[in-house]
């Protein structure tokens, strides 16, 4: 049993290790105090706001979110969003920001400030009236004093309803793209996921 538990534990580290992120972490901020709250779970749920499955999207009027999380050192995330269903469809766009605040450089005592920038737009709609499925394109912008990184992906999922109609099982599979532009010539990867 103990035999057991460390290799898991092995198998888990070694995957960490294998997949650091450090470029682009607005991509993993929970996008709601909601999700955050619940330790970033609850991707099958319905709710009102975009979550990482776009899939799970649902609103019968027009919607304008704004949500705000204040981390420790200052750091701030803002994010604001509209929802709009026309006819079978529902759409959202999104502006997020990630400020880190303003650092000194130790060398030159020059003050430079270090933000991440995402905008997308992702779309849901329906199939068999149990099965819903969505997409999201987005382009995020990682800026660290003069220095600018940026990407491209998208987003896929989908979201199947159970009797009770704010539970089901979703899948999604998150940040599938290209760092169009690096900070070095160092290749880094997007943090890619897949959420059940």
């Amino acid at each position: 049993m103990m035999i057991n538990l460390i290799k898991y534990l092995l198998s888990i580290l070694s995957i960490a290790l294998i997949f650091p992120q450090g470029n682009f972490q607005i991509l993993n901020i929970p996008p709601s105090t909601r999700l955050l709250a619940l330790s970033n779970s609850a991707h099958a749920m319905s709710d009102f706001t975009n979550s990482y499955n776009p899939a799970s999207i649902n609103s019968t009027k027009r919607n304008i979110s704004i949500h705000s999380h204040i981390y420790p050192a200052d750091i701030v995330y803002v994010r604001s969003e509209i929802i709009l269903p026309i006819y079978a469809n529902i759409y959202s766009f999104e502006y997020s920001n990630l400020n880190y605040g303003e650092f000194k450089d130790a060398e030159t005592d020059d003050i430079f400030n270090s933000s991440e920038f995402l905008f997308k737009g992702s779309i849901k709609t329906h199939i068999f009236n149990k099965l819903s499925i969505g997409s999201s394109v987005a382009y995020a912008i990682n800026k660290i004093s003069d220095e600018v990184s940026q990407a491209l992906f998208i987003s896929l999922g989908l979201r199947t309803q159970i009797d009770n109609p704010r539970l089901g099982f979703g899948l999604s599979v998150n940040n599938i793209g290209k760092i169009i532009k690096n900070f070095s010539d160092y290749e880094e990867s997007l943090p890619s996921s897949i959420n059940m």
